[in-house]
């Protein structure tokens, strides 16, 4: 069956949830720790939406959602708004696909390159895959906040990684 790769859509949310929910309760790759609803799903899809400044893409095979990008700001104050932070999460059937280059490519190619200055990333360390997918499209590590979150009764780092902004 033939991926395909296209903006996220608020019938997708539903799957989301539950493939988010999987990184909230399994993995340390979000530091979410209570489960989120659909309703709450909902209300972010409106704001990203609603900003013009942020997108969502996703991975599909038929009906199943395979994984999600977004981006979202790096921090609220206006001069921030020349960087985003990304985001991206595969549901177990995507891992090892090659999926993750593909997504990334089509969020990148969604935002205006007059605006994005540079994307971020933040890694939960350790995670190989993620951060050979995000130096595989050339980002580059800025920094590492060592024992910055508390989940599953220990600290984790996280790698904070950039890149230019280059469709």
């Amino acid at each position: 069956m033939t991926i395909d790769i296209r903006p996220l859509h608020s019938s997708d949310l539903p799957a989301l949830c539950e493939l988010y929910n999987y990184y909230i309760r399994e993995t340390p790759a979000t530091f979410d720790i209570e489960p989120k609803s659909v309703a709450w799903w909902q209300a972010w899809f409106e704001r990203l939406t609603q900003s013009g400044l942020y997108h969502a893409r996703a991975a599909v095979e038929g009906d199943t959602l395979l994984g999600v990008a977004w981006s979202a700001p790096v921090a609220e104050k206006q001069a921030y708004q020349t960087s985003i932070l990304t985001s991206i999460y595969l549901g177990g059937a995507a891992r090892g696909r090659g999926i993750g280059p593909d997504l990334y490519q089509s969020l990148f190619a969604a935002h205006d390159s007059a605006k994005i200055h540079k994307i971020f990333a933040a890694i939960t360390q350790p995670n190989v895959r993620s951060n050979r997918l995000h130096e595989k499209l050339g980002f580059e590590e800025e920094g590492t906040f060592k024992e910055v979150g508390n989940k599953f009764g220990q600290f984790w780092d996280v790698r904070w990684v950039a890149r230019k902004f280059m469709r």
